[in-house]
């Protein structure tokens, strides 16, 4: 899991390992200034495991101590792009004018998320739109609800898609769990027996399966 969101994120705060905190290094930023010499193994060599199936590489905090990533991102995305391992990237708030939009645009599979409310749905429809626009191969609509309304809503994200015109595939939902997130933050392993049942890491699997369905090349339990 790579945070590199250009507003800043708080992955490294939500994040309670056992040692007490994660290391103040590496980050997205120490991981960009290394991608001078590339090489396949890069990206996995700078993620921190906080437990099994889960390893992460945080990003920066807010936007201003991002600025020395200025120039970089072209060449994370590419350090992403030939990582030996699957990266999975947090990218924030997304629009086309974004520092991120290398990392996006070299993407496998791009995950929309967004959840069922009218705002949401047409914000994303629009940069469905513009993702598919640019030649995103593989645009995924997420709709983050809970598990008895995700029928529905699901549902209605389609119908609004579909009614635009807009070339994605059908919608996939993920679980709002409050739990089991509380649980990921502890740095649970998702692999565990409780937490693999949990109904987040249940349709995190889903989202998984549907992209490998989509001939999105993933790794046996990428999901956890």
């Amino acid at each position: 899991m790579l945070e590199a969101d250009p507003a800043g994120g708080d992955l490294g705060i939500r994040l309670k390992p056992a040692e007490g905190a994660l290391p103040a290094s590496p980050t997205v930023a120490t991981l960009a200034a290394a991608t001078r010499e590339l090489r396949p193994d890069l990206v996995g060599s700078f993620a921190a495991t906080v437990s099994e199936g889960l390893a992460v590489i945080p990003g920066f905090l807010t936007r201003e101590h991002g600025r020395g990533m200025a120039g970089l991102w072209d060449a994370l995305a590419t350090a992403c792009a030939m990582a030996d391992v699957d990266v999975v990237v947090d990218v924030g708030r997304y629009d086309s004018a974004s520092p991120a939009a290398a990392l996006v645009s070299r993407a496998d599979a791009v995950a929309l998320v967004l959840r069922a409310d009218p705002a949401s749905v047409v914000h994303a429809r629009e940069l469905a739109r513009q993702l598919a626009a640019s030649g995103s191969s593989v645009v995924q609509p997420v709709v983050v609800t809970r598990e008895r309304d995700a029928t529905t809503d699901r549902a209605d994200v389609d119908l609004i898609f579909a009614s635009a015109a807009v070339p994605v595939r059908s919608s996939l939902h993920i679980a709002w769990d409050p739990t089991a997130v509380r649980s990921i933050e502890s740095c649970q392993s998702p692999r565990g027996r409780t937490l693999a049942r949990t109904k987040l890491v249940r349709s995190a699997q889903t989202i998984i399966d549907g992209l490998a369905s989509s001939g999105v090349e993933v790794s046996e339990g990428v999901a956890t």
